[in-house]
């Protein structure tokens, strides 16, 4: 419960918090597709621009920035024709995450980010790549989020160094005429990673700002909490009075508030509010649960046809979901519980294969 003394003392607070709030991480067609950082695709990606005469056109650029961070001149110490190899068998029960063999020499990159180095056989590692290499010992790096490493003779390389060193190579590509697809691909590639490994750096303004209003900042987070509550109890509520023969239940998943009853069984409602621009966003999202040809032939008719939302099927825990999504609107928030309700009475109609009709008008 928030005590009304504080309201005076969260006012000035609200005005200010805007200027010092962190900047949003921007989104890249890796954070929207896919599903965070997995080390294999990310391996794989690697592997296609660190190969100099790849289809890529950006030659040595991720190579040179590799030898910057690496402290070594890899375009002379591998020489031409480098080709890069994935997952290479040692023959010890190991891989080698990535092998790049020139005419003069070889480096052997092992990518570590969620496992430990205690892994791998690194002694192992460093014995194929010299047989690989006519019996030089290669030179040997472990690409990892802070660059450390626990084995003297590989060089530890760091994404955060690796990224910079990119990023600033990527930069000086000119003209723009010559930044292809895969520049822009590059591009994404890099900046995803830098979203993933590391969480945004705070600058000493923001530090102080924070430490000067920790109750301020308490008080917020209570505030927040509070009114994620209300939204949770007014949504069942709402919904509780225009359906008063099912058993209601909303829950906060986060992303959404998911609108469930008795009477559904396993299909739902996620309730959707996000802000955009200082103004609040609200849609809704629709999951029908292994609807019958009839059921989803009056769903498509009701939702993607009527309604214009995209559509979509997914499986969950062995169940077919058939999805629809609306646009987010900026309106009310009121004015989003009588969509949510006008979307309930659509699902209703679907389920009991059109035996009741809609209000007047789509929601």
């Amino acid at each position: 419960m928030i005590d009304s003394e504080y309201w005076r003392e969260l006012g000035p607070f609200f005005e200010r918090v805007s200027e010092h709030a962190p900047s949003q991480v921007e989104e890249t067609i890796f954070s929207l597709g896919g599903r965070g950082y997995y080390e294999n695709p990310t391996s794989d990606l690697l592997a296609f621009f660190l190969k100099p005469d790849g289809a890529h056109g950006l030659g040595r650029l991720f190579l040179d920035a590799f030898s910057v961070c690496m402290g070594v001149g890899l375009a002379d110490a591998l020489g031409a024709g480098v080709d890069v190899m994935r997952e290479k068998d040692t023959g010890t029960g190991g891989r080698i995450d990535l092998i790049l063999k020139g005419s003069d020499g070889m480096l052997l990159i092992e990518n570590k980010i969620r496992h430990h180095q205690d892994f791998n056989p690194f002694d192992a590692y460093r014995e194929f790549g010299k047989a690989l290499n006519r019996g030089r010992v290669p030179f040997l790096a472990i690409l990892s989020p802070d660059g450390s490493t626990a084995h003297a003779e590989w060089t530890g390389v760091s994404y955060r160094d690796f990224c910079g060193s990119l990023r600033v190579a990527l930069d000086a590509v000119v003209p723009a005429s010559e930044r292809s697809k895969w520049w822009f691909f590059a591009k994404e590639f890099v900046s995803h990673l830098q979203n993933e490994l590391f969480s945004p750096t705070m600058t000493e303004e923001q530090i102080k700002f924070a430490e000067q209003n920790e109750f301020q900042i308490q008080k917020s987070r209570e505030l927040g909490d509070a009114y994620r509550q209300f939204l949770v109890s007014s949504l069942r509520e709402a919904l509780a009075k225009e359906f008063p023969h099912h058993g209601m239940i909303t829950k906060d998943a986060g992303w959404g508030i998911r609108c469930q009853s008795d009477k559904w069984i396993y299909s739902e409602i996620v309730w959707r509010s996000e802000i955009a621009a200082s103004k609040t966003i609200y849609g809704l999202n629709l999951y029908l649960c292994d609807p019958t040809q009839e059921q989803l032939e009056l769903a498509v008719k009701l939702l993607t046809t009527e309604l214009g939302m995209d559509n979509w099927t997914e499986r969950s825990s062995g169940r077919l979901f058939h999805s629809w999504s609306s646009e987010g609107k900026a309106i009310s928030r009121e004015h989003s519980v009588e969509v949510l309700i006008q979307m309930a009475r659509r699902l209703e109609i679907i389920l009991n294969n059109g035996a009741c009709r809609p209000d007047d008008g789509p929601p």
